[in-house]
């Protein structure tokens, strides 16, 4: 066999095995790909509270209840977080991992209660950062809830358009 004939006979065998590895991962290597479907939830006819589709009915808290205050923002400082209300200055203790900014369009210097639906967007940060993102005097909403005996504040609501942007 002469040189010529040994490196054709190469040449089709590299071809041959190359082009038999692309038939076999074409026809065998994706065999235990699945597709799936993604289907879409069923809504029921009447959803109950924590079903899909449901929608609350109350979509506002009263402001002065339940641990929801309203007032103008002064500072953050040793996670504690200081609202002025009226002459008064009040201090309240803010939660340790995370507070939620809620960003709403609802006039919140004038407001009586809490609409849900205006919130724009949320913000979710630490009692060490919230300070740095809401001005001087800005009207808040400060929710708070009972954590170990001490009522902590853990979501603050000012005007979307004062909001830090994401």
């Amino acid at each position: 066999m002469d040189k010529y004939t040994k490196f054709f006979l190469a040449t089709l065998l590299i071809v041959a095995v190359a082009i038999g590895g692309i038939w076999f991962y074409t026809n065998y290597g994706n065999a235990n790909r699945k597709t799936t479907q993604v289907q879409q939830p069923s809504f029921p006819e009447n959803p109950q509270k924590g079903d899909y589709g449901y929608k609350e009915e109350q979509t506002t808290v009263a402001i002065g209840t339940q641990g929801i205050s309203k007032g103008s923002f002064v500072k953050v400082e040793n996670g504690n977080i200081f609202v002025k209300v009226g002459t008064a200055q009040t201090q309240y203790p803010m939660t340790v991992d995370e507070v939620v900014l809620a960003c709403t369009s609802q006039d919140l210097a004038a407001a009586t209660e809490l609409d849900y639906e205006q919130i724009a967007r949320i913000k979710v940060t630490n009692a060490g950062e919230i300070g740095g993102l809401i001005p001087a005097n800005q009207a808040i909403v400060v929710f708070a809830q009972d954590v170990e005996g001490t009522l902590r504040v853990h979501t603050v609501a000012m005007d979307v358009a004062d909001c830090p942007a994401e």
